[in-house]
């Protein structure tokens, strides 16, 4: 990113600071103008503006009158309670009024700070750049004048001057390039000169030597002859002892195959009998696998007997259930028949009554008078006129005999609606008792099978617990078998121990017990220190890990007795009292942390120190094969080493290693033997008591038993519970009724009392207004009743209404007698309804009884076939189990037959092994004839023609075996042997001609020896002319090289010279032209300056002198100047070294308080012209003649009561 502002011109525009030295909390200070005067009394804090101005710009804390970061915070230790945040902040604007704010903070640890650039956080590489682009170098501080500086630079020493310029030029970041290269051109240089010496002292060596190689050729022409002589002296021998041992190899070679035959017969016996133990083992396996199978068949066999009792008692429960059912039906059906035929009876009836009605609706009244058509009108008009007047009268007699009849046929209804509940009652009540007698004969039974039925199952959970500890012992066994298996599988040992090793440990233990001297096996009393040392262990003691430690002679002569007579086998014995062994040699406990003695690394009783000592001796153990050859090899004396991994390297030199060398695995498990022996033990004894629980578990007969019992009790208990739910609930329901009728007959009985009150009420108002009426027409009606001859007319309306009263209380009794069979019939109807619907509920109970029932006898026939299939399927296992069971027993049979062959075959393969070794020790003995000459060649330094480059080592192992088992390797060692004349390869077979052809030999070899010792040349000069023509040439390159790699360096650093030369005198050029013009116009015009350099070709490694010649005075150093005039030169000096890379602003502080009127006046207008051209200027001065050009005062002072710094300022501009 750019920071340049628009116009390339960048200034100060306000400093912000924060707990900054003298200046307490946040100020902002400024604004600054072109040219700002900082002015203040003495003390109140200037100076600490330009320390702020250093401080933000990256100029070193030592400038900043500081010796630490912290120092510059605002009285930082005393008094504050929590962080103080310090930092100052520079804003820079141009004339757009665009701006870049630099800020730089002091962290709360007051060691470290941290930048900000336009407010983000930046590295200070980045931070310097963006300074670095405004034309702001902090290194150089070419925009800074200190006080006290001007003096500073007037003595300033030429060579101080030149690192200025360097800085200023940049030419100083090539000082370390140059420096390098210089370094390195100077190292070439003498390399060079040492090389070229080198190569003259070679070419003279080179003279000599070669002088000398003509005598040595000589020599050893005559010595090569003796020693071809001697390898055909040796070959001869090794020839005669190579024909022996091929002979032998026949013989060898008979027995061997004999051995061969009879041992792949042995192996293809043990084959058969592993085959016929796998196969009895596998039969075995299937035989108890189908132990399982028919415990599993006879479980399901017995599982399937509960399902199936249950199937049959359902079965039994839903026939019994249907017969209750039926008779339910059937008692339900005759209520029906019943209640239709009741019905029946009641609509023949009302159809009776019905037809009573129209009868006596149409039938008249004889007695009654008949009237003529005058009398009729005459009492029809009568009548009106007694009718007009009791007209309402008779219209509330209308009304009150209807709401007689209405309450009269509502009371018939009532009390025949109460007779019907009281019936219905009385019926449910009856019904409730049977079925409450029913009700109780069930709970009884209920509670009865409840008890049989918590009786069984205590039994039955008491096998349960025993048959679920059975088990869980079951569990642990076989948890117990896995961790054994897992161990044994874990050390490999996952293999059966043969015959003869279980015979031999117990007769080790039979010694035990019969000798007391006998402590057991080296394998048994001595145990690794730590599992990483068993294979080294077992390769340094491999051939008396069997061996058998006694106390005493006389105890290992017993035990082999013994052995012999029990024919029982070979076995080493190591006497405690006579065994002979070599003290360690302690140095060797010295030879470091990751060496140690091979007796040092396993655990045994110190009673068996001595038994110890003979069989580890002085083997060392170690970690690595390297550090075991440094071991062997490294020392004067050769040492036995083995590797953690059990590589050996045996004092000879000879080294085996590997895991599968002669079975390194399996001897190393021989540690854990007695351990395994354990664990087999452990495990047949867990396998014992597991056949034995799994005996217990499957004997479940009493079990089963107690389950079918539970299951039939419970399908029992389910069934009694299901009949006292329906008559619990029956009864509920017939109480319901029953309740029912009680609140209806509670709501009856008030409606009939207030009917009956009300209708005795309404009669009498009806009685008292016929009174009235009778009274009105009888006045009324009395010429009439004279007419008629009557005595009066209410007679004869008493008989036309008694006759009509009469046809009108047979209607009404005809129309309740229709109204209660009408009752009767809705409720013969209802009920008739109740019956059909709870016939039809039985009948579809029934159905779905049948339906159920159809269902269970197909489930009870399929279990039972599923049963008979089960049963036939577990008949079937028993059988093919005792099929197994005989072909096990045969191959038992088979096995014990081949075990004895094995026997046979062993005999004679004892008699073949015999042969075998007697020709293996005739071998032995040639062996060792045949090493005594390698070792007498490797002696004489006799190189023998092999074939594969065998290096003969002159030194025997000091163990017996290891030197025996060096001698047999050596049958691979392959010989040349195309010197030997063929005479001599085909004769020479008695031993008198092979000594007559050895002693022609062994005289032609003396007679070349007696010439060789008359001669004496320098025989290491053909090997020394050698080395030195490979050291001319080694000598060559390197002058070469040397001579290649100065010309590189040269180059390069003139390079560099010509770079750094370059930057300085463009610098020093632009500043040795300013000096002076500056200088003219801070004097006036008068002075002159200038600047010469002391060496004209590298400038920068030499002095810059600086001559200022002020006004009216001669040349002279600038040390002879006054003060004034050493300022006046010095600013002149920093403002020429400041146009070469101007910056935007430049600081001063008090420069001018040495300087006169004159020369204040002169350096202000010249800060004035500057300020105005190119450059901002800040000034701290307490002079008038100064801050009076400026364009804006700041004014610093001391706040009494903060007791900290101030700032005001004053723009003077506003005065001009």
């Amino acid at each position: 990113q750019n920071y340049t502002m628009s116009n390339g011109r960048v200034k100060l525009h306000v400093i912000e600071v924060a707990n900054f030295k003298s200046y307490k909390g946040h100020q902002t200070i400024g604004p600054f103008r072109d040219f700002t005067a900082i002015i203040g009394p003495n003390g109140a804090g200037k100076s600490n503006v330009m320390d702020s101005i250093s401080f933000v710009l990256c100029v070193d804390t030592l400038r900043l009158r500081g010796r630490q970061i912290r120092d510059l915070v605002h009285e930082f230790g005393s008094t504050q309670t929590g962080p103080i945040q310090c930092y100052v902040q520079l804003t820079f604007i141009d004339e757009d009024n665009n701006e870049i704010v630099f800020r730089r903070s002091i962290k709360s640890d007051y060691q470290s700070t941290e930048y900000f650039l336009n407010g983000d956080i930046v590295p200070e590489v980045e931070y310097i750049e963006a300074l670095n682009e405004i034309g702001i170098f902090p290194e150089s501080t070419n925009f800074l004048v200190f006080q006290g500086k001007i003096q500073a630079v007037c003595s300033k020493s030429g060579r101080e001057i030149t690192e200025i310029i360097e800085t200023i030029s940049g030419s100083g970041k090539l000082k370390k390039k140059y420096e390098k290269y210089k370094r390195l051109v100077q190292k070439c240089r003498e390399t060079y000169l040492f090389q070229h010496n080198k190569k003259k002292g070679i070419d003279a060596e080179k003279r000599q030597y070669r002088e000398q190689k003509k005598e040595a050729e000589a020599y050893n022409d005559l010595l090569d002859k003796l020693k071809e002589f001697t390898v055909r002296y040796f070959l001869v021998q090794l020839w005669f002892i190579k024909k022996d041992m091929e002979k032998l190899q026949e013989e060898k070679a008979g027995y061997q195959d004999e051995v061969v035959d009879l041992e792949s017969k042995r192996r293809n016996l043990i084959d058969e009998v592993a085959e016929n133990k796998q196969l009895y083992e596998t039969q075995y396996r299937k035989v108890l696998r189908l132990d399982e199978s028919i415990k599993e068949q006879f479980k399901v066999l017995e599982g399937m007997r509960p399902s199936l009792v249950k199937a049959l008692e359902e079965v039994k429960h839903l026939e019994s259930k249907k017969i209750q059912i039926t008779q339910t039906a059937q008692e339900l059906q005759t209520n029906l028949d019943q209640s239709n035929e009741k019905l029946a009876e009641l609509e023949d009836r009302l159809q009776s009554v019905v037809l009573e009605k129209q009868l006596i609706e149409e039938e008249e009244d004889e007695e009654v008078v008949t009237l003529t058509p005058e009398m009729q009108e005459k009492y029809n008009n009568l009548k009106e006129t007694a009718g007009l007047q009791t007209s309402e009268q008779h219209k509330e007699l209308s009304k009150l005999e209807r709401a007689i009849g209405l309450s009269k046929e509502h009371l018939e209804a009532l009390q025949s609606q109460k007779d019907e509940f009281s019936s219905r009652r009385k019926e449910l009540s009856d019904k409730i008792v049977e079925e409450e007698n029913v009700l109780a004969k069930g709970r009884e039974a209920a509670d009865l099978t409840e008890n049989d039925l918590n009786k069984h199952t205590e039994e039955l959970d008491e096998i349960k617990s025993k048959k679920q500890e059975s088990k869980s012992r079951q569990n642990e066994l076989t948890e117990n078998i896995r961790v054994i298996q897992k161990k044994l599988q874990d050390v490999k040992a996952d293999f059966e121990i043969s015959v003869r090793k279980k015979k031999f440990a117990a007769s080790i233990e039979r010694l035990k017990s019969l000798y007391p001297g006998v402590h057991g096996c080296v394998k048994e009393l001595a145990i690794p220190k730590q599992s990483n040392y068993k294979d080294a262990i077992t390769v340094a003691i491999s051939k008396h890990m069997d061996s058998i430690i006694v106390q005493d002679e006389k105890t290992a002569e017993d035990c082999i007795q013994y052995l012999k007579d029990h024919r029982i086998g070979t076995a080493t014995f190591i006497p405690l009292d006579s065994i002979r062994s070599s003290p360690v040699d302690e140095s060797l406990r010295t030879l470091g942390k990751k060496v140690h003695l091979v007796i040092d690394v396993i655990r045994y009783d110190r009673v068996y120190q001595k038994a110890m000592e003979y069989i580890c001796g002085s083997t060392l153990v170690c970690k690595t094969l390297d550090t075991a050859r440094e071991i062997a090899f490294g020392g004067r004396k050769r040492r036995r080493v083995v590797t953690r991994d059990g590589e050996l390297i045996n004092k000879s030199g000879l080294m085996s290693g590997g895991r599968t060398q002669e079975g390194l695995e399996k001897r190393v498990r021989k540690w854990d033997e007695k351990q395994i022996s354990l664990w087999r033990q452990e495990k047949e004894e867990s396998m014992q008591e597991l056949t034995a629980i799994g005996h217990l578990l499957q004997s479940s007969a009493k079990e089963q038993m107690l389950a079918e019992k539970i299951e039939t009790l419970m399908t029992k208990k389910k069934a009694l519970d299901y009949d006292l739910g329906l008559a619990s609930k029956k009864i509920e329901t017939i109480s319901s009724e029953i309740n029912t009728i009680d609140r209806q007959l509670e709501k009856l009985n008030p409606q009939i009392e207030e009917l009956e009150a009300s209708l005795s009420n309404i009669q009498e108002q009806a009685n008292d207004i016929k009174a009235y009426i009778l009274n009105v027409e009888e006045e009324i009606f009395s010429e009439f009743s004279a007419e008629l001859g009557i005595d009066n007319f209410r007679a004869y309306e008493e008989r036309v209404e008694a006759s009509t009263r009469s046809k009108r209380e047979r209607l009404l009794q005809i129309n309740i007698q229709i109204t209660r069979d009408k009752n009767f019939i809705e409720y013969d109807r209802k009920r008739a309804s109740e019956f059909s619907r709870r016939v039809d509920e039985v009948n579809a109970q029934i159905e779905e009884l049948d339906a159920n029932l159809e269902d269970i006898r197909k489930v009870s026939a399929k279990r039972k076939a599923e049963s008979k299939a089960e049963s036939d399927k577990h008949k079937k296992l028993q059988k093919k189990r005792k099929e197994l069971q005989d072909k096990a027993n045969g191959s038992d049979v088979e096995l014990k037959k081949n075990k004895k062959l094995i026997e046979v075959v062993d005999r004679n393969l004892a008699v073949s092994l015999k042969g075998r070794t007697n020709a293996e020790n005739q071998q032995d003995q040639l062996r060792a004839r045949r090493h005594q000459i390698y070792k007498s060649c490797a002696r004489e330094e006799v190189i023998l023609p092999f074939r594969n480059g065998y290096e003969v080592d002159d030194v025997d192992p000091e163990d017996e075996e290891e030197l025996l088992q060096l001698m047999r390797e050596e049958d691979n060692v392959r010989v040349k042997f195309k010197s030997v004349q063929s005479t001599i390869k085909e004769g020479f077979n008695t031993s008198m001609e092979r000594e007559s052809v050895l002693e022609r030999y062994m005289e032609r070899i003396e007679h070349m020896n007696s010439e060789l010792d008359k001669m004496a040349p320098n025989l290491k000069a053909i090997d020394r002319l050698e080395e030195a023509d490979q050291k001319s040439k080694s000598i060559n390159s390197e002058y070469e090289n040397a001579t290649e790699l100065s010309v590189t360096a040269l180059e390069k650093l003139e390079h560099i010279q010509a770079k750094r030369q370059r930057l300085f005198n463009h610098a020093f050029r632009h500043i040795e032209s300013e000096v002076d013009v500056i200088y003219k116009q801070l004097t006036r015009g008068l002075g002159t300056a200038y600047l010469t350099t002391d060496n004209l070709e590298e400038p920068y490694l030499h002095g810059v002198t600086y001559n200022p010649m002020p006004p009216n005075k001669s040349f002279g150093a600038i040390h002879n100047l006054s003060g004034g005039e050493k300022a006046i030169a010095a600013l002149a000096l920093i403002f020429a070294i400041n146009s070469y890379k101007p910056s935007p602003f430049f600081v001063l502080d008090e420069v001018d308080d040495s300087l006169d009127p004159v020369n204040v006046s002169a350096l202000s207008r010249y800060l004035q012209q500057k300020s105005v051209e190119d450059t901002q200027i800040v000034l701290i001065s307490l002079t008038e003649l100064s801050f009076s050009k400026a364009d804006a005062l700041l004014g610093v002072y001391v706040h009494v009561e903060e007791s900290c710094s101030k700032t005001l300022s004053l723009d003077l501009t506003q005065f001009l």
